[in-house]
């Protein structure tokens, strides 16, 4: 084997084991199976997003109400 073929081989070798290789790192397709799992969790997770909401506004109206409260309870003192 000459030089230049030897050269010739070790680039095509070299060529083909990095077409290989971004084929195996390339990520799979998603079937629409997978899309719909997907869309359910994001419509439970924003449901409970939603709750979390509710439940932070009745928490800022107690505490707010209760501040006004006991500024009260102490102006009567």
């Amino acid at each position: 084997m000459d030089r230049y073929t030897m050269v010739v081989a070790i680039v095509a070798i070299v060529m083909a084991a990095t077409v290989i290789k971004s084929f195996v790192r390339r990520p799979a397709k998603k079937s629409g199976s997978e899309d719909f799992v997907e869309r359910a969790t994001y419509d439970e997770a924003m449901g409970k997003i939603e709750k979390l909401e509710e439940r932070i506004k009745t928490l800022e109206r107690i505490v707010t109400d209760r501040k006004a409260s006991l500024a009260e309870e102490i102006e009567r003192l």
